[in-house]
């Protein structure tokens, strides 16, 4: 690795110009300051004006009267505090907590202080006798130096750790956004977004809570959302930004992880273009109409992803693929799973759920690693519990009396119910990455009736419960691939009930009425994964160290015994962070020196897993 590869200006991140060009002014207003700092001396902090005005070369009457101007002024602040407080109004004034700010607000806050110090000495001792004392002039001397090194460090910390946006989605503009049936050229839609709980009904899951918190993004009309995006909501949710940035730091490697809980709080003044609360794209309206009488492509019911987050993700941190599914004109839906894999999330009572890391700290302890596998197994059986009842409640919209959140917003009760027989019951996506790649498969191995296909990113399928491994992983599809599977890592947990997993009956957790007439299918025309499009992104990490069973997979795929018509297994990242929004908010400097993102710029990485992601969904 090269000094050159990692620099931040060639890390083509996508910056915030307004942040980048207030830190400038900032670090202006301190290097200002500071010079106007080493210029005080005795009894010149008000008549310092009048060497400004002499190197001016003014004359005697516009000097005169400039300095009589300037002195009644100064009489009160002179320039060099003017700069002082300038610089703080600045940190303070802008949006976010101080903190938020830490490259700027933190060498700031030292530097104050010290010019402060540094002016308490020039004003009050600088005429006694203590001038004369050889240690006070050091000290002075030590205080302008350590000026010095707070604005050096303002302005290092803010090149290294510069202010980033997700980067805009106009690789659909490119003509990526094509439909496979007709051909023609499909609308890229303005997105929406709501956060909300959605009520789960007739659940056997006891553990599942009456509630699911869930992010939905959905395409808008040009009139509500602007054609350049100009409608910005939050990356995080603000309620609980601060926290989300803490408990992702307690994740990085010590010290980091006690010393500098705020090292990420940057990420809360991260907006995104979606408009919060924004009404649905509806057929009936004007904007439409012209659409459908200018032959673009309009669709009358949603289709619909459902997207499951990793472990130690959040619905956030997969922001920019699912947006991208939204402006091509999918809904979608992103659940914050309550399983403890969750980074974390507010539930319904409005208390914060943190990560949980008991597994984990179990796959640390030696021979017990195979023990916290069947333990992840278990949460995932869970997931897919969740994942179901979600899309159920999804599909049942217009049975719904209301919308649960913590607001008791009415605005968003009635966008929601918008949705009502909008959904194509149909067109149903499972998806995710990582534990939620395994999360999306498992569900469709459980009610393969409920889904059109399955979308993976670098999914963990070695950690899917026993039924959908086997599912997965059919002797007939093993022999046909020239590849063998023992269970994994952990084993199988109960021995194969039936010698021909063809005849093998799925059979749901959750009880719904008249499947025929809900879903439009019988739930007997899919009984295995294998009946549905599968596709499969990998990191070459991943792949290369045969993990998640995905060179299995991969040679399932190559002898074509891997799902069905149009299913695809491909290499898109280096990494297997860069599925998700973390690589494109990270320093690239500290990203590839740390190993989360590969040589590749990271955007046109999440570029190209969206647009596999979209093509393969606009080719069923």
């Amino acid at each position: 690795m090269t000094l050159k590869s990692v620099l931040p200006f060639r890390n083509g991140l996508c910056f915030n110009p307004y942040r980048l060009a207030l830190d400038i002014c900032i670090v202006s207003l301190m290097m200002c300051g500071y010079l106007t700092s080493i210029s005080l001396k005795k009894d010149e902090g008000i008549d310092s004006i009048c060497s400004v005005a002499k190197y001016l070369n003014l004359n005697e009457n516009n000097d005169n009267f400039m300095i009589y101007v300037f002195k009644q002024f100064l009489n009160f602040l002179d320039i060099h505090i003017t700069l002082l407080a300038s610089s703080c109004l600045l940190t303070l004034g802008a949006p976010g907590h101080p903190l938020d700010r830490w490259t700027i607000s933190l060498p700031q806050c030292s530097f104050v202080l010290l010019q402060i110090f540094h002016r308490t000495i020039v004003t009050y001792y600088s005429e006694t006798e203590i001038a004369d004392i050889l240690f006070l002039n050091w000290v002075d001397r030590l205080t302008l130096v350590s000026s010095l090194v707070c604005i050096f460090l303002a302005a290092v910390l803010s090149f290294l750790f510069q202010p980033v946006e997700l980067p805009p989605i106009d690789f659909l503009e490119n003509g990526n956004n094509i439909s496979e049936k007709t051909g023609s050229k499909k609308q890229i839609y303005p997105i929406g977004t709501a956060r909300l709980h959605i009520p789960i009904r007739n659940t056997s899951e006891s553990k599942i809570s009456k509630s699911i918190p869930v992010r939905i993004l959905y395409p808008i009309s040009e009139t509500q959302g602007g054609k350049s995006g100009s409608q910005r909501t939050p990356y995080l949710p603000p309620s609980i930004s601060l926290k989300l940035c803490e408990a992702h730091m307690k994740l990085a490697p010590p010290p980091f992880n006690n010393m500098a809980p705020f090292m990420l709080n940057q990420w809360r003044l991260i907006t995104i273009p979606a408009k919060e609360n924004a009404m649905p794209l509806n057929i009936t309206s004007s904007d439409e109409k012209d659409d459908v009488n200018q032959g673009k492509d309009v669709n009358k019911k949603n289709r619909l992803v459902i997207f499951s987050h990793g472990l130690t993700g959040c619905a956030s941190t997969y922001s920019y693929t699912c947006m991208s599914l939204a402006s091509a004109g999918y809904l979608v839906v992103q659940i914050e799973h309550g399983d403890g894999s969750s980074i974390g999330y507010e539930n319904a009572e409005g208390s914060f759920v943190e990560y949980e890391t008991k597994i984990h700290e179990m796959s640390l302890i030696k021979g017990r690693k195979p023990e916290s596998v069947r333990c992840r197994r278990e949460r995932c059986n869970f997931r897919a519990n969740e994942f179901i009842s979600v899309t159920e409640s999804l599909l049942m919209w217009d049975q719904l009396k209301e919308v649960h959140n913590m607001k008791n917003d009415h605005v968003l009760n009635q966008v929601m119910h918008k949705f009502t027989n909008s959904i194509d019951r149909s067109f149903v996506i499972a998806a995710g990455h990582s534990f939620g790649g395994g999360t999306a498969l498992a569900s469709a191995s459980k009610r393969p009736d409920l889904y059109k296909a399955v979308v993976a990113h670098d999914a963990a399928a070695d950690w899917m419960p026993d039924f959908a491994r086997r599912d997965l992983m059919r002797p007939e599809k093993l022999i046909k691939s020239g590849c063998e599977y023992d269970g994994g890592e952990g084993g199988w947990s109960t021995p194969a009930k039936i010698e021909n997993p063809q005849n093998e009956k799925k059979k749901s957790d959750i009880t719904i009425q008249d499947d025929t007439n809900l879903y439009g299918k019988n739930v007997t025309d899919k009984s295995s994964l294998h009946d549905l499009p599968l596709q499969f992104q990998w990191s070459r990490d991943w792949l290369n160290k045969g993990w998640a069973i995905s060179k299995q997979i991969k040679k399932m795929h190559e002898a074509d015994v891997l799902g069905c018509k149009n299913s695809d297994v491909c290499v898109v990242t280096e990494q297997h962070s860069e599925f998700s929004d973390v690589c494109m908010l990270t320093p690239l400097w500290l990203a590839r020196s740390t190993g989360l993102t590969g040589p590749r710029n990271p955007i046109e990485t999440a570029r190209e897993v969206a647009k596999r992601s979209i093509e393969f969904l606009n080719k069923l």
